[in-house]
């Protein structure tokens, strides 16, 4: 085993620039396949990077979270100021205002959530170390759309997402002043109440049901198949 751990290092700078000629003549999925056999001949001690990338998948999804929750917020409160202007005589008026405020306190504290979180994903992926799982990882997360892959679309429909409708908000922005991010749903997607037709009170992405997060659940507490899925969908990406 150890010769084979010493041959793959030996071969490695060749076998990096085939890679890199296989993705430039738009055969990504054969350099990942290349990068994967590799991965299988690597000393397992040097594959710790795995945590390093599991941990950046993790704080992608808290991301998700509290984006489309920021969203949330921001209509829960115009829609109460909408009612303000057309009724500003109810006797609700107190009420409206002070729910309104609580809105846009708790909005005011996820931009800086938000902005934390984008700088920790910068910072995980700047010290993760080089080599053939990181490759594996970011020539994946790297491409356009990489997120709408059939089993991710699947589970997203299967949490009552909008994947399993025809309204495409998991293939757009959810917010126009974010236009880098968009993700499957949340219990925070107004599409997804208004179908659910109630409101799921969370504030913490570990809270949500409509979020599978293999690390808050435990790893240990899945099945090898979903594991395996999960790994393919957000590490790998060629099936």
């Amino acid at each position: 085993m150890q010769f084979k751990f010493k041959l793959a290092k030996i071969l490695q700078p060749l076998l990096e620039r085939l890679e890199g000629k296989l993705e430039r003549r738009g055969n990504w999925r054969q350099a990942q396949i290349l990068r994967l056999i590799q991965l299988n001949c690597e000393d397992p001690a040097e594959s710790d990077i795995m945590l390093l990338a599991l941990e950046y998948i993790r704080i992608g999804i808290k991301l998700r979270f509290y984006i489309q929750r920021e969203v949330y917020l921001q209509a829960k409160h115009d829609i109460l100021y909408e009612q303000l202007h057309v009724d500003p005589s109810s006797g609700n008026v107190s009420t409206w205002v002070t729910e309104m405020e609580t809105y846009r306190e708790e909005r005011r504290s996820l931009l800086e959530t938000i902005w934390n979180l984008e700088r920790e994903m910068q910072r995980r992926m700047i010290t993760m170390p080089d080599g053939i799982l990181k490759r594996i990882f970011c020539a994946h997360q790297r491409r356009d759309n990489w997120y709408l892959s059939a089993w991710l679309r699947a589970e997203c429909a299967k949490s009552g997402g909008c994947c399993g409708r025809k309204c495409g908000c998991c293939k757009k922005p959810r917010n126009n002043k974010r236009p880098d991010h968009r993700s499957h749903c949340t219990s925070a997607c107004l599409c997804c109440e208004e179908v659910r037709g109630y409101t799921i009170n969370i504030d913490n992405y570990e809270n949500d049901p409509m979020i599978t997060d293999i690390g808050v659940i435990g790893v240990d507490k899945i099945s090898e198949s979903y594991g395996t899925d999960w790994a393919n969908a957000y590490i790998l990406g060629i099936w």
